[in-house]
């Protein structure tokens, strides 16, 4: 009867304690110790002076209670203790629990659901002399434990004490700098290309997309007749495109661009581009510049149907998209004695290839046209409607409804029609549609605000869903023309970035060099952005 009282005082502290700290000590056996012991790394730390103190475990006892034979690893058998009885036990009772003796130490366990919610100084000696042999480093309980002060615990391991230390002092995160995010390493993506687009990429691979001058910025170009500011802005564009400028200069260098027309359209542009970029170390002179822009205007004028180029049109003002696709397209052509330089190569720098495909909405019936070569993108910006985003505009250019097409299978009207991307130029011209003209044929000038981007990507108007990926096909703005006056005068200036930075240009008038936000105005004074350049950003 005292045996089971002392018990159920024994188990009550044990689960009082265990509600503060539970904690759970594994002894192996004798055997297991033994064979692994020569792998185990011996406790660097040291007792405190504390647990030196403490008395030693007490040793095992034998009575007449011990279990059966078959049963050798239970060594304590503690009775339920009665909940009645319990109330009635006398605190100086001083009763000692019953220990059984083992039949094999060699196979002794210790029963875990009992001993781990007993304290140190009441855990039962189990251990044969090689376990006793092993010795477990303790720390004492940090004071600030109620209930359990003066007591020891097992060390924690040293990537325990560190980690504790760690969380002590949280780590603090910083806004990342260009500093700190140029030394992270860049994930390497894999390009996915088509044999087509491996082929218009190796044509122009080898043409330097660097500033051959980078201590020199823009300069002005002189509009000797008052009405060629169109001409000049274009000129500008063209001149601060690094990539364009480095191919134009291939002129006459070689076989493969031989001229075949001395004062031809590419002569005039390279002679241009020398002037604007002189070579090495050479000083650029303001005269030789102004000979060439000379020299361009009378090579340009001789060709058939030029903007401008007649004596009746030479003193009006035109339109300078129109004069940018007649530069483009005389570049080259199809015809080998008229082409200046290479047709594949000025498709690849300004050819967005494309192939229209139809689908009808009643049945889905589908058909594919020939690939088609878009010099630049035109944008209708009150299409379907006036106050969108530039994204809304952007996708009606490769996306369009066709009411009047019959399918040829269900006979039907309605076709949706999807310009297909096979492949992006390495710059890309975006007009941004100006002038429009009413029922009655009256033109007049588009003045709606439209925010444009600064990058503009292209992937999701692949038809390969693998080259749909973000940043496939991405560019970024380089060049604003922009637009003053109405439908039948103004004046046209150009926003560049050059190596000194963004720079506005007006004929001969260069403005100080500026910051990024003023290359995206939707509006800078009474000027309206018209073209905006893009050059493709490559993974």
């Amino acid at each position: 009867m005292a045996l089971s009282r002392v018990n159920g005082k024994v188990l009550a502290q044990a689960h009082l304690k265990a509600k503060t700290r539970r904690r759970r000590l594994v002894v192996l056996s004798s055997r297991h110790l033994q064979s692994s012991s020569h792998r185990m790394r011996p406790a660097k730390l040291s007792l405190s002076s504390h647990a030196k103190n403490l008395p030693p475990p007490p040793t095992m006892s034998s009575d007449k209670h011990a279990l059966p034979e078959s049963r050798p690893e239970s060594l304590i058998t503690l009775d339920e203790p009665h909940p009645k009885k319990e109330a009635t036990t006398k605190p100086t009772d001083t009763a000692k629990p019953k220990i059984k003796p083992t039949v094999d130490q060699s196979s002794t366990v210790c029963d875990d659901n009992e001993h781990h919610h007993q304290s140190p100084e009441r855990q039962p000696s189990c251990l044969d002399s090689a376990v006793q042999r092993l010795q477990v480093p303790y720390v004492p309980v940090a004071a600030s434990d109620e209930g359990v002060s003066g007591e020891l615990t097992p060390c924690k391991s040293s990537a325990k004490r560190k980690l504790d230390e760690i969380l002590k002092a949280p780590i603090q995160f910083v806004p990342a700098t260009q500093a700190t995010m140029a030394t992270e390493p860049a994930r390497k993506r894999r390009r996915i290309r088509t044999k087509e687009q491996s082929e218009r990429h190796d044509t122009i691979s080898r043409l330097s997309t660097e500033y051959c001058r980078k201590d020199l910025g823009a300069t002005g170009l002189v509009n000797h007749s008052g009405v060629h500011c169109y001409r000049r802005s274009c000129l500008q564009v063209l001149m601060n495109l690094p990539i364009f400028v480095n191919w134009i200069k291939l002129h006459g260098s070689s076989q493969k661009y031989r001229c075949l027309k001395p004062g031809c359209l590419a002569c005039a542009l390279r002679g241009l581009a020398n002037a604007y970029w002189p070579a090495g170390a050479e000083r650029r002179s303001a005269q030789r510049v102004d000979r060439a822009v000379r020299d361009f205007d009378n090579a340009i004028n001789k060709l058939p149907r030029c903007p401008g180029g007649s004596r009746g049109e030479r003193l009006r003002q035109q339109d300078a998209h129109e004069f940018m696709v007649f530069i483009l397209t005389n570049l080259s052509s199809s015809e080998a004695h008229k082409a200046c330089m290479p047709l594949n190569e000025v498709e690849a720098l300004f050819g967005l290839k494309q192939f229209p495909r139809r689908t009808c909405r009643s049945c889905g019936h589908q058909e594919t046209q020939d690939p088609i070569i878009w010099l630049n993108a035109s944008i209708n910006i009150r299409h379907p409607r006036k106050g969108l985003d530039f994204k809304s505009y952007f996708d009606q250019f490769f996306y369009e409804t066709l009411p009047s097409i019959e399918c040829e299978q269900c006979r039907k009207k309605v076709h949706d029609r999807k310009q297909v991307v096979i492949d992006g130029p390495e710059i890309l011209m975006v007009q941004l549609a100006r002038f429009a003209s009413d029922g009655w044929g009256h033109q007049s000038k588009v003045k709606d605000p439209v925010q444009f981007p600064l990058y503009l990507d292209l992937s999701e108007y692949f038809d390969d869903k693998r080259m749909q990926r973000p940043g496939t096909l991405r560019y970024k703005l380089t060049a604003v023309l922009q637009h003053a006056g109405g439908v039948n005068s103004g004046h046209y200036t150009a926003k560049v970035v050059s190596p000194k930075g963004i720079q506005d240009i007006s004929d001969d008038v260069v403005e100080k060099p500026g910051v990024i936000k003023e290359l995206l105005r939707t509006h800078d004074g009474g000027f309206t952005p018209y073209i905006l350049t893009y050059v493709r950003v490559h993974e």
